[in-house]
């Protein structure tokens, strides 16, 4: 116990409480000011559903009208006439109450909508919006709200005390929020080693497993601490500035595939915290595993990181990993939280325990390593050549990157980066095959074009017959639908087969024709009779349709190998979807992956990869002059050498940015190549899409395309890589010259990391958040490298500002201005320095006399 308490205030005593509370405090403010000022678009959002069922109820009412203007109704028909017109009269009622914000209400008139829904259903026919098992989830979930008295919320931008901690619960307690306590607790036993009171523990009269333990349940303690302050200014912040009242018995939907779970939010976050902890449990114990071994806290940290990341990615994409029993399981943290839960979830904290003990004991049982250094020491000169006595600042140059070398950091960091490019392809290879295959199975398999075509003809044989029985001509038009139809299906099986054969021959025209047709039928401009594909027009939208047809004829133009797998182009308009399932299951269908040397490098940049490099050279070299600094203060001792500071902050900061730009370079070229050998080099002008703002688009001197009012051109994949290992470099250059710059005036190192961190996600926010008419003139706004190299964020900022040339203009010209700034405040130190030692002098010469 004496030992916790000793770990504990040692914790307290490094002001990493502190800052757990600024970062939680800080976050969920963010969180709850961003939901707070979407809050005007609350009943825009409430409208989209009710305008779902609208179409569908004057669907209805058109086709059941016709026919009774011609007196043709059945007597079932008749009744539901009669409950589509109670429905219509409903919903106006809805629509009501939602314009004068009566939320109270929205439920009840929501659930009588609903049964006449099901009443409807008892007649014999599907309403169009409202079907089977969604249906009756919309019903149970209406009928627990208005069970528990909840009143309506937009669960998109919540800000109801319950919904807020699920929001924060949801980001937090997830592999962001374990690595954040990794990167400010994981260094807890290494530190020791670091600054050799590990030596002076290990003569005191202490257990060994006694400290293993005391530490390891001190970092548990911190995740206690974690959880408990982001629950806490969850709860505490809505209920000041919202009007909402805490409902712990708020309704959570959870489907898996035909299943679904009704969970109280009280319930979710209580298994969140539960998951959450058994992973911090797990992942602390890999961190006492490693610290054992390792003396260094960087490469502990690191280690850590690639091997929880690379046992996350297998058991995430090899479903037979997803056992109880393997320790990465527990890591999936947002995976086992959004399950439904069985009886049997019990195992998962006994088996974060079982893994617990196990890494502590092979911590306890792993021998030290020790490095006898006394006794085997060599001499290494700082300079090669007259022991640096030009004093030029070729000298202080060639005195950083001898630092570098010889703390080996810099070479285990690429060696990291190289094992997690050498993975991390591997996936994606396997990944981008299987899609390939995939979708060429599916491509070949006709068994439902040719069952639609049996059942056309079918259909057809059906109305010639009643055709001759009651020689009325409204067959005729049913029959020549039948044929359209027929016929496409015939044209689509026939390309089909065509696509896979041609595919073999490595002709890619046919298969680009077969996804062609697909997109015209979506966009309506073939006739399919009385065949309709899935609303494709209402759900995709026009621009995005528009778009991947002029993708395949680019594609064709060029002769460019395809990429798999799905036949449409996603884009940030294809928000029609009411269903935010739907929309996902389109983006998924249509996710193009390829293992070729451009685009594995394309995919590292979409998918934010380059964060990694990013933020690793950051911590290895983003400390500066607070590196100096500490228990072991060097900048005291290179304070009395004739080197100036400002040639000091100078070459460091130029070494750090040319190593770190030598890395992240390195990382893109090994990917292109790694792909080029297992795979193929690429394809240079593979189409890129690029949006443009509607300024541009409105200039008379556009050459882009415009589709329903929007503008967008191809940019091929090659260029598309040179602008974004630019801009990639700046941001990186732009990074480290910021932190450094913290660090001329910040002693301690975590609080530089911390600080530049925060300062970066917050620049972002304000800019993208509170002032994005001024974007383009904040640097951190182009961290964003993919949305500001297709454009995007200039459309959903309504920036056209936000571009490659401004945002490299920007980085480079800061990036100047801090170095100049840091160079001046670092001269005045020094000569502030000078100054106060020489009065200092004077005072003591003074008072010998």
């Amino acid at each position: 116990m004496k030992m916790f308490l000793f770990e504990l205030k040692k914790v307290w005593r490094q002001k990493k409480i502190l800052w757990l509370f600024l970062l939680t405090l800080l976050c969920t403010l963010a969180i709850f000011q961003f939901n707070a000022s979407e809050q005007e678009g609350k009943k825009e959002r409430a409208f989209q559903r009710l305008e779902t069922y609208q179409l569908g109820v004057n669907g209805l009412q058109r086709e059941l009208g016709e026919l009774q203007r011609k007196q043709e109704l059945t007597e079932i028909q008749k009744n539901q006439h009669e409950v589509i017109r109670q429905m219509s009269l409903s919903l106006i009622t809805w629509n009501r109450a939602i314009e004068g914000e009566e939320w109270a209400n929205f439920y009840p008139l929501k659930l009588t909508f609903l049964e006449l829904v099901n009443q409807y259903e008892e007649y014999g026919e599907l309403f169009p919006s409202l079907t089977g098992q969604e249906l009756l989830i919309e019903k149970e979930m209406t009928e627990w709200y208005i069970e528990h008295d909840i009143i309506y919320e937009d669960e998109e931008y919540p800000v109801s005390p319950h919904l807020i901690v699920k929001e924060v619960s949801t980001l937090a307690f997830s592999l962001l929020g374990l690595f954040l306590l990794l990167l400010l607790f994981g260094n807890t036993f290494t530190v020791e080693k670091e600054q050799h009171t590990w030596l002076t523990i290990q003569t005191q009269p202490i257990n060994k497993w006694n400290l293993l333990v005391s530490k390891y349940i001190s970092l548990l303690f911190s995740t206690f601490v974690f959880m408990l302050l982001f629950i806490f200014f969850g709860f505490s912040i809505s209920s000041i500035f919202a009007d909402y009242t805490l409902s712990l018995q708020y309704p959570l939907l959870i489907k898996e595939g035909e299943m679904y779970f009704i969970l109280p939010a009280i319930h979710y976050i209580i298994r969140v915290v539960i998951i959450f902890f058994c992973a911090a449990m797990v992942l602390f114990g890999i961190v006492t595993f490693f610290s054992s071994i390792l003396k260094n806290t960087f490469i502990t940290v690191m280690l850590t990181s690639f091997i929880t990341m690379i046992g996350f990615s297998l058991t995430e994409i090899n479903s037979y990993l997803q056992v109880v029993w393997n320790p990465f399981q527990l890591i999936r943290i947002s995976a086992l939280a959004n399950s439904i839960p069985t009886a049997g979830d019990w195992v998962y904290p006994l088996a974060a325990l079982v893994w617990s003990i196990l890494l502590l004991m092979s911590s306890y049982f792993m021998p030290e390593i020790r490095s006898h250094t006394l006794l085997n020491i060599t001499y290494f000169p700082p300079f090669k050549d007259n022991n640096g006595k030009n004093r030029t600042i070729k000298n202080i140059f060639v005195f950083e990157w001898r630092k570098v070398r010889r703390k080996k950091l810099y070479m285990q960091i690429n060696i990291l980066l190289l094992l997690f490019v050498t993975i991390g392809y591997f996936i994606l290879f396997q990944q981008s095959n299987k899609q390939e295959n995939e979708y060429l199975e599916k491509l070949q398999d006709t068994t439902i074009l040719d069952f639609m075509i049996t059942e056309g003809e079918k259909s057809k044989l059906i109305y010639n017959e009643l055709r001759e029985q009651t020689g009325e001509s409204v067959y005729d038009d049913l029959i020549a639908g039948v044929d359209r139809t027929v016929e496409y299906f015939k044209e689509r099986a026939d390309k089909s087969k065509e696509a896979v054969n041609q595919f073999e021959r490595k002709n890619w025209s046919a298969l680009y024709l077969y996804q062609l047709l697909e997109n015209q039928v979506a966009a309506g401009e073939i006739d399919t009779g009385g065949y309709f594909i899935g609303t494709r027009v209402d759900d995709i939208g026009k621009f995005t349709i528009e778009v991947s047809i002029k993708e395949k004829e680019w594609l064709m133009e060029n002769n460019i190998q395809p990429i798999f797998k799905g036949e449409y182009s996603p884009t940030i308009y294809h928000h029609q979807f009411s269903d935010v399932e739907n929309k996902r299951a389109f983006e998924e269908e249509n996710r193009k992956l390829d293992s070729s040397g451009l685009y594995s490098s394309y995919l590292f940049t979409t998918y934010y990869l380059y964060f990694i490099p990013i933020l690793l050279c950051l911590f290895l070299f983003g400390g500066g002059l607070s590196l100096e600094r500490g228990k072991k203060p060097t900048i005291n001792w290179l304070k009395i050498q004739p080197i100036l500071v400002n040639n000091l902050y100078v070459s460091k900061l130029f070494i750090s940015i040319l190593l770190s730009i030598l890395s992240s370079i390195g990382l893109m070229v090994i990917i292109i190549l790694m792909g080029t050998v297992f795979n193929r080099f690429g394809d240079w002008n593979y189409p890129i899409l690029h949006y443009n703002h509607e300024s541009i688009v409105a200039s008379s001197n556009y050459t882009g395309m415009i589709s329903n009012g929007y503008g967008f051109h191809f940019l091929p994949l090659g260029e598309y890589l040179i602008y974004s290992i630019v801009l990639i470099v700046l941001c990186l250059t732009f990074l480290i010259t910021f932190t450094m710059f913290l660090s001329t005036f910040l002693r301690n190192t975590l609080t530089v990391f911390v600080l530049s961190i925060l300062l970066n996600a917050g620049g972002y926010y304000v800019a993208s958040k509170l002032i994005p008419d001024f974007a383009h003139l904040i640097p951190f706004t182009f961290f964003n490298v993919p949305k500001v190299l297709n454009g995007e964020l200039s459309i959903v900022l309504d920036n056209p500002n936000i571009q490659y040339l401004t945002g490299s203009l920007v980085l480079l010209v800061l990036s100047f201005v801090f170095m100049f700034i840091g160079s001046i405040i670092l001269r005045l130190n020094n000569k502030k320095g000078k100054e106060s030692n020489i009065v200092t002098n004077n005072k003591n010469y003074e008072e010998r006399m």
